[in-house]
């Protein structure tokens, strides 16, 4: 098994550890969390195996699998990365978000060490963190069921992995956290987030650094996160050793181009 082989196995071993309910569709499996209905990343379609489908087949799919369940947003996923690509301009053409997400696995030391430290936290901390975070963006979540949701996501993950919580602090507040999911042999480092006022100072290296130093030394011999390749933080993980094995896709409607009312923030 190849690099991105194993982080896919252990991406969809997560996903069948995190959903309340799965079903079959034609080009793959629904993955659906009714408790967190606004969480994108618990309530959307996989496609599996299907390298023919087209835009148009999985808008119509998913418009009609999620209208049904009351979901305000549509969300596709792929990890076939040619597929992904192929249809990536298909999406954009219907008004659809295109996510390219990087696999980034760990190979080399880190450029330099850290200059801030990281301790670990407990799961009530890492709640208060992500809610603090919510609460400074209005685009991630504009509303307080929203918030409650995208807060509470990480006791879904605790129940379903072995997660663990690392943050670094400022003036003794957490600023800045990142979590480590595990299966006793794979490590993904997710969820890097640093409060605003914070950002700059480095904190967001000491919490992947610790977070990594911690899968280490727990036995873990492959440690792995994802990137938005239209963001900047790939390039801080490239620094801190990690490298591109490959790619996925998510392709996303926001609610505001629903016909549902309700508004949600992405996963």
């Amino acid at each position: 098994m190849n690099e991105r082989e194993r982080i896919i196995d252990f991406l969809q071993a997560l996903e069948e550890g995190t959903s309340a309910h799965r079903e079959s569709f034609e080009w793959g499996t629904v993955f659906s969390h009714p408790r967190f209905h606004r969480v994108w990343d618990l309530n959307y379609l996989r496609v599996e195996g299907a390298p023919d489908v087209t835009a148009e087949e999985l808008v119509g799919e998913a418009d009609r699998v999620q209208s049904a369940a009351g979901l305000a947003h549509r969300k596709v996923v792929i990890d076939d990365e040619e597929l992904g690509s192929r249809l990536a301009p298909e999406f954009k053409g219907v008004g659809w978000q295109v996510a390219r997400l990087l696999m980034l696995a760990h190979h080399r030391p880190p450029d330099r060490r850290p200059e801030q430290s990281a301790d670990e936290l407990s799961l009530a901390e890492a709640k208060l963190v992500r809610e603090r975070f919510l609460r400074q963006d209005p685009s991630i979540a504009k509303d307080e069921i929203s918030i409650e949701q995208l807060r509470d996501q990480a006791e879904v993950v605790v129940d379903a992995v072995r997660a663990r919580f690392f943050g670094a602090r400022v003036d003794g507040r957490v600023a800045s956290m990142c979590e480590l999911y595990s299966d006793g042999s794979t490590a993904q480092i997710e969820a890097v987030i640093t409060l605003e006022e914070h950002r700059g100072l480095g904190l967001a290296r000491a919490v992947v650094l610790r977070a990594l130093n911690e899968a280490n030394r727990a036995g873990h011999d492959f440690v792995f996160l994802l990137a938005d390749d239209d963001d900047w933080p790939k390039h801080l993980y490239t620094k801190l050793g990690f490298d591109e094995v490959g790619r996925a896709y998510d392709f996303t409607l926001p609610p505001s181009k629903t016909d549902s009312p309700s508004a949600v923030g992405p996963g």
